[in-house]
């Protein structure tokens, strides 16, 4: 929790799928000892609890996890208690986003994980093969949606009101030292917020 005198901090790891927001937001999260709102981790139990349909429902429990993220968000910044969230959010994303941090007063940072294509698509395959992902969320329709993507669009960050960290998270899975050095990133970045917030 933040100390009375010094705002909350919003930290938001964005970036497209396979891109290594959830490795780091954990690892961050779990250092600071703040609350973690993954959109996955929301989701998943509406799949548990309402069922699993077709690509059309998933994304329609999407849109439900990220009205609770925001929901819990503000509940946690408003009582002063630091947050970090974690998941692919659309642009329209920001306008909400932004309005929580007017509503909050929190100070933010916005963690931009982006990696080539490729890598993103074998990260991707992967974590289909070891199946570690509900299958409520029909990756296989989601990997072909990710590929339209990648080969129509560009990795852009929110255009939300935040410091902006951008990383390239290509070398995260190739060693220890690789994942360190991407933390440790983000941990310079945190305090330097912080310093800010105390002022």
């Amino acid at each position: 929790m933040s100390s009375p005198t010094e705002p909350p901090l919003l930290i938001v790891f964005t970036g497209w799928s396979g891109a290594g927001k959830s490795t780091l937001a954990r690892a961050v999260a779990t250092r600071r000892a703040w609350p973690l709102l993954a959109k996955d981790e929301i989701k998943e139990p509406l799949f548990a609890t309402l069922g699993v349909r077709d690509r059309a429902w998933s994304k329609a429990l999407s849109g439900a996890a990220y009205a609770v993220m925001f929901a819990l968000a503000r509940r946690h910044l408003g009582a002063g208690i630091s947050v970090v969230l974690e998941g692919n959010f659309d642009a329209g994303a920001a306008t909400t986003l932004d309005e929580l941090i007017a509503a909050t007063g929190a100070h933010a940072l916005q963690v931009h994980c982006r990696a080539e294509p490729a890598i993103l698509h074998a990260r991707f395959e992967r974590r289909m093969a070891e199946g570690v992902r509900h299958p409520g969320h029909d990756d296989a329709a989601l990997l072909a949606e990710q590929r339209e993507l990648h080969a129509n669009a560009r990795q852009e960050p929110l255009a939300m009101q935040a410091r902006l960290l951008a990383l390239d998270t290509g070398a995260l899975e190739d060693s220890p030292y690789a994942r360190a050095a991407l933390t440790a990133t983000v941990y310079a970045a945190l305090d330097v917020l912080s310093a800010t917030a105390r002022r």
